[in-house]
């Protein structure tokens, strides 16, 4: 079961990739930002890193990645606060599924020691 949890935690972190990159190149299109390109393009370097790492450290890979998450979802709230009710559902199963993946890690951890 632990495992499957970890598994659902590594797939959020692919989905955030996904969206990442997806709003990186529609907003581009939509406002020619450069700028949010080039920072949506390494937000989502940084997800598929953090996902592909999590096979061998996923307790460390999953907590990073929901810091960086919440990370994200702040700095938007300062520069835009409507930001913080738009996809309101899909951020809560994010961090629900990366929370139940940490938590899954952590008695994954325990088990082994």
């Amino acid at each position: 079961m632990a495992k499957k949890e970890i598994k659902s935690g590594r797939n959020s972190l692919l989905i955030i990739a996904g969206l990442s990159f997806l709003f990186g190149i529609g907003y581009f299109f939509l406002h020619d930002d450069t700028a949010t390109l080039i920072a949506s393009g390494i937000l989502t370097i940084v997800y598929l890193g953090l996902a592909y790492w999590s096979q061998q450290r996923p307790l460390i890979a999953l907590v990073l990645g929901l810091l960086v998450y919440l990370t994200t979802i702040v700095i938007n709230a300062i520069v835009d606060p409507e930001t913080i009710y738009k996809g309101i559902i899909v951020k809560v199963l994010i961090i629900v599924f990366l929370s139940k993946g940490i938590n899954s890690a952590l008695q994954l951890r325990k088990t082994q020691i």
